[in-house]
């Protein structure tokens, strides 16, 4: 969707119609990237503001299966990973994220994370690319967003997922083919929802749901 042609309202209808007619379990995820803290609205709340901490991935597990309207920062955020690949933090070090992942057990070992490493510096080089300099991110169930979202997120079983591919290339225009890549890894916060802000551009992942994001 392009943000110039539609209104807070068209988005809420349009989390209502693809909730309704695709028979989804639950909401579509709306998320915008903020640069300052005065952009969050009256009504989405800060975890750390409630003495709480959670991931972006657990922040829209809230979103689409409770409703819940959040905007997680570094300080809300216990991903180490994620905060500093967004570059909400700075002065971390190739090899402390390295060891962060080995620690975690994402990767067999040292050696495996460095080679994995190489290409998980992209979501940063996009964002040195973009010039974003985005502090935090915005979640809420489609239906309800009280921003504009730049991606928005559904969730769903594989014949859901082939609707929305079919729909998005029934026009054949390359701006809508869905691509995938994914590897386990920071499916929700980096592909799942920054990628196709930045890219505009659908992507496909693969959780523990079946996930089309768009914007």
């Amino acid at each position: 969707m392009s943000k110039e042609k539609y209104k807070l309202e068209d988005y809420q209808s349009a989390g209502v119609e693809l909730y309704d007619k695709l028979h989804i379990d639950t909401f579509p995820v709306a998320a915008k990237y903020i640069k300052t803290l005065d952009e969050i609205p009256e009504g989405v709340i800060k975890p750390i503001d409630k003495g709480q901490k959670m991931s972006i991935c657990q922040a829209m597990t809230q979103a689409r299966r409770w409703g819940h309207k959040l905007c997680i920062t570094a300080d809300d955020n216990f991903c180490t990973p994620s905060t500093a690949g967004f570059g909400w933090v700075h002065g971390i070090t190739a090899e402390e994220m390295i060891e962060s992942q080995v620690r975690q057990k994402w990767r067999k070992d040292e050696d495996a994370e460095k080679r994995r490493h190489v290409d998980q510096t992209s979501v940063k080089q996009l964002q040195m690319l973009m010039n974003l300099k985005n502090i935090g991110v915005m979640v809420a169930p489609l239906h309800e967003t009280p921003f504009i979202p730049d991606s928005i997120i559904v969730y769903g079983n594989g014949l859901q997922m082939t609707y929305i591919i079919h729909a998005l290339s029934y026009e054949g225009k390359k701006k809508y083919e869905v691509t995938s890549d994914f590897i386990g890894f920071g499916e929700s916060c980096g592909k799942g929802a920054f990628y196709p802000a930045i890219l505009n551009k659908p992507q496909f992942v693969l959780q523990e749901q079946v996930t089309v994001v768009f914007v």
